[in-house]
């Protein structure tokens, strides 16, 4: 994961054992809260799924995604319904 990525998931509050299934490549589904250092609040997530997704046309680069939306459109719609 790209260094911006690995910072945004240490700063989203996710357990230690939620980051290494992600690691793992394995989907993760669940509700709770995820934190936003660019809105500085938390977004509630129900029955969501997260998962990395390794396509990104930039070699290397790594996406976090809930429901198959990259994290930060993710976050930035949530702002905007909040």
């Amino acid at each position: 994961m790209d260094t911006m990525n690995s910072k945004i998931v240490r700063n989203m509050n996710l357990e230690t054992d939620l980051i290494k299934q992600l690691l793992k490549d394995e989907r993760v589904t669940g509700s709770g809260n995820l934190y936003s250092t660019e809105f500085s609040q938390n977004f509630k997530v129900e029955n969501s799924t997260l998962y990395i997704d390794k396509s990104s046309k930039a070699k290397g680069k790594l996406r976090l995604c809930v429901n198959n939306i990259n994290i930060y459109k993710w976050f930035r719609v949530k702002s905007k319904n909040f």
